[in-house]
């Protein structure tokens, strides 16, 4: 299966997500595109990273806190990366352009949190456990 993936500032593909979040039961307010870009006050950016199928239909991605305090700089995912259900293995390209990412921006220190349980009160909302 080939899936198209990319990075993204466009507001467009924003929107996109915000609905495939909202879809979503991995979904999550903290990686909305209007509840990030309150971030904007503080002078980081926000981009997106997606997977789409060949119908170009969201699978999963993250959406990327892109912050500066001096010559640090930090890349920080709050809860996600987000992939829909069967596309569990897609977190792999996820971490890759993580890792990637992180490198070409040149930043200090990458954070992400992965909603991650067992519990079976909650096994719809997060990622088992391996």
């Amino acid at each position: 299966m080939n899936f198209n993936n990319f990075f993204t500032t466009d507001k467009e593909w924003f929107n996109k997500w915000d609905d495939f979040l909202s879809h979503e039961s991995r979904g999550t307010h903290l990686q909305n595109s209007n509840w990030l870009n309150t971030y904007n006050a503080y002078g980081f950016k926000i981009e997106l990273f997606v997977i789409l199928d060949e119908e170009e239909q969201i699978l999963g991605g993250f959406m990327a806190v892109v912050a500066k305090k001096s010559f640090f700089k930090f890349y920080i995912i709050p809860q996600g990366p987000i992939v829909k259900k069967t596309y569990e293995f897609s977190l792999e390209i996820c971490f890759k352009q993580i890792y990637n990412r992180s490198i070409k921006l040149k930043c200090c220190y990458v954070q992400f949190s992965i909603p991650i349980s067992d519990s079976t009160l909650i096994t719809d909302f997060v990622y088992k456990i391996l």
